[in-house]
């Protein structure tokens, strides 16, 4: 009899499916926005090798000339340390991409989370803070599946971190 195979508790695909999802409703919120292939983009904004590598997850081109750079990001609840990373990893390459094409002046740079995400990204902190200074911050709704689907990947995920921290140095054997 076949099982299914395990999923590996690191395994972030809920999230990047989840992504996917919320880069078509906000597309779906923007009809006359038209997405681009990131390497058609890059080389039509003159970037740099270097920077053509930093892809991020959507590009789009609206009627009046002006690019949309996304990046999406789609866990809910308390953020964690990694969480907040993965954040930050994702509006440095925004703030990155912004640096690179500042003499591209119609250009709009977001950072899509879902609608749960939106309070704790703002406020006084210096993360916020951060973060603005990356992107816009933007916000769609999740389905109840989705946000089923998040946690338990969730879930799984730290899971498997505490079983990592009971190995002792962190490093599966």
């Amino acid at each position: 009899m076949a099982t299914s195979p395990e999923i590996d508790p690191s395994d972030s695909r809920a999230q990047r499916e989840v992504e996917a999802v919320m880069l078509r409703r906000l597309e779906e919120r923007n009809p006359t926005w038209k997405r681009l292939a990131w390497q058609e983009a890059a080389l039509g904004l003159g970037l740099p090798p270097i920077w053509q590598k930093a892809v991020p997850d959507a590009v789009w081109k609206t009627e009046c000339g002006e690019t949309i750079v996304v990046e999406a990001y789609s866990r809910i609840g308390q953020l964690t340390a990694g969480h907040r990373r993965k954040l930050a990893m994702d509006a440095l390459k925004l703030l990155g991409l912004r640096h690179a094409l500042s003499s591209v002046a119609n250009a709009r740079y977001l950072l899509l989370v879902p609608d749960e995400l939106v309070e704790s990204l703002r406020g006084d902190g210096w993360f916020p803070a951060a973060l603005s200074l990356a992107a816009e911050l933007v916000s769609v709704t999740l389905a109840p599946e989705e946000r089923e689907q998040l946690h338990q990947a969730s879930a799984r995920q730290a899971q498997g971190q505490a079983r990592l921290k009971r190995l002792g140095d962190g490093r599966a054997t």
